[in-house]
């Protein structure tokens, strides 16, 4: 904020998810799907373009998302009596077949 230039409410409205990030820290591995939908080369174009865009974006927004929510089931089961997913690998193993 200290560093905002212009006028901070505008810094507020235009960059929330950033600073969504700050509070919530496991929110972080989804600002490089930000900076990707914002990268030029997929702005101007062809249709062609965009549809890569939308792909890109679609199958990072999937990972991320798998990966998120293994870490929080591993961070719920990893202690728990009669845990079956015990490691991070078990997890994303789970992760994975539940969204396939």
């Amino acid at each position: 904020m200290a560093l905002a230039r212009g006028s901070r409410r505008e810094f507020v409205r235009t960059r929330a998810f950033d600073l969504a990030t700050l509070l919530l820290p496991f929110l972080r591995p989804y600002l490089i799907l930000v900076f990707i939908w914002h990268l030029p080369v997929f702005h101007h174009g062809k249709p062609r373009l965009q549809r890569i865009r939308y792909v890109v974006t679609t199958v990072l927004f999937a990972f991320k998302f798998v990966y998120t929510s293994s870490y929080g089931v591993w961070r719920a089961e990893r202690h728990a009596p009669g845990a079956t997913i015990v490691n991070f690998g078990d997890a994303l193993w789970w992760g994975f077949t539940t969204i396939t």
